[in-house]
C-alpha cells in the first residue's frame, strides 16, 4: 500500500507501459508496479492491476488525473496531450506514521522527504474535506485498538 509516493517524470517508463497495454489490447485504468534493476539498468514489471488506487498520483499540467482522463475519453472528448505535472509528495495520512517507523527500522535513518515539500497532496487529511479525515481516523483507531487488544490477550495466554 502506498503511504508516501513521489511521481517523477519517466517518459521511457510511460512509453514501455503504453507499449505493454497496446500489445495485450488493454485500455483503461491500471496500476503498474515497476522496479528498477541496478544490475542491468532496466525497469521490470512486478504487478499489473486493473484496479488503481493511485489515480491522483499522476496528473498532467492541466490538472487532468487518470480518472478525469478516462472520463474525457469515455465521453468522446480529447484528453490534453501535455506533460505530466511534477508532483513532489503524495501522502496517505494515518498510514504514513507506521510507514516512517518501518523505514527507520530498516534504513536506520528518517526518510529524506519526511518534512513535506510543496506541493504535497494528502489523501485523508484535507482542509477542503475534513469529514474524510475524521472518518478514517475513527476507522483506523478502531483497527489499532483491536490489534492492541489481540496482542495483549496473546501475551496473557502465553
Amino acid at each position: 500500500m502506498t503511504t508516501r509516493a513521489v511521481a517523477p517524470r519517466k517518459p521511457e517508463l510511460a512509453e514501455r507501459a503504453g507499449q505493454l497495454c497496446r500489445r495485450v489490447g488493454y485500455s483503461g485504468v491500471a496500476d503498474l508496479d515497476w522496479r528498477y534493476d541496478r544490475r542491468d539498468g532496466r525497469y521490470n514489471l512486478v504487478n499489473f492491476n486493473p484496479r488503481s488506487a493511485q489515480f491522483r498520483l499522476f496528473e498532467n499540467v492541466h490538472g487532468v488525473d487518470v480518472v478525469r482522463a478516462m472520463h474525457l475519453d469515455l465521453t468522446g472528448r480529447d484528453v490534453p496531450d501535455v506533460p505530466q505535472a511534477e508532483r513532489r509528495v503524495f501522502v496517505a495520512g494515518q498510514l504514513d506514521v507506521p510507514s516512517v517507523m518501518a523505514w527507520l527500522r530498516e534504513e536506520h535513518r528518517l526518510p529524506s522527504d519526511l518534512l513535506y515539500v510543496r506541493p504535497t497532496e494528502r489523501v485523508w487529511i484535507r482542509r477542503d474535506d475534513p469529514l474524510a479525515g475524521l472518518g478514517e481516523a475513527v476507522r483506523f483507531s478502531g483497527l489499532v485498538m483491536r490489534r492492541m487488544a489481540g496482542s495483549a490477550r496473546a501475551r496473557v495466554v502465553h
